[in-house]
C-alpha cells in the first residue's frame, strides 16, 4: 500500500523527505560545477583536497539518490506487520527494500560484478521509474521484522 492511500497521510512525500536531508545535500557545492579540464588540473594538483571533496561529492549523490528513489516509493513505511498507528515517513529510518529477498545475489546474476552503492541505487531507481513493482519503502523495525518473518540472509 502506498502513503497516499494510509489514512493521516498529510504532508507530501517530498517535503518531508527535503526537512530531513543534511543542509550540504540540498545545495551545490564546489566539486559537482567544475568543468572537466579545471577539474583534471585540480586533481594533480590537489590530490589530497581531491579526495575529500570526491567523497563528498558522492556520498550528496548517494544521499539524493536514496531521497529520490523513497519519494519514487511513497515516502513512507508501507507497514506490512501493522508496527505503527501513523505513516512513518522519516527519511534517516526508512530503506529500500526488495519485496522478495535477496537483492545483493540478483543483482550479481543480472549484471555480473558487484557494483557501488550510487550504481545500486541508479538501476533501482531506473526500474522504478520503468514501473517495477519490486521494491518498497519500509522503516527499519518493519525491514528487520520481515527478514526474520522470511527468513531472508
Amino acid at each position: 500500500m502506498r502513503c497516499e492511500e494510509q489514512e493521516g497521510y498529510e504532508e507530501s512525500a517530498e517535503s518531508n523527505l527535503d526537512k530531513h536531508l543534511p543542509h550540504h545535500v540540498r545545495y551545490n557545492d564546489e566539486f559537482s560545477t567544475m568543468d572537466i579540464p579545471d577539474y583534471e588540473k585540480y586533481r594533480l594538483r590537489h590530490p589530497e583536497r581531491y579526495s575529500k571533496l570526491k567523497a563528498r561529492y558522492t556520498k550528496k549523490t548517494r544521499q539524493k539518490l536514496r531521497a529520490e528513489i523513497i519519494s519514487l516509493l511513497g515516502g513512507c513505511c508501507c507497514n506490512p506487520y501493522g508496527q505503527h498507528k501513523e505513516p512513518y515517513t522519516d527519511i534517516r529510518a526508512l530503506q529500500i527494500d526488495l519485496i522478495k529477498g535477496g537483492h545483493s545475489q540478483r543483482m550479481f546474476e543480472r549484471y555480473g560484478i558487484r557494483c557501488s552503492t550510487n550504481d545500486d541505487y541508479r538501476r533501482i531507481r531506473d526500474e522504478i521509474k520503468q514501473g517495477s513493482k519490486e521494491y518498497q519503502c519500509l522503516c527499519a523495525n518493519c525491514n528487520w521484522i520481515k527478514r526474520g518473518v522470511n527468513h531472508e540472509v
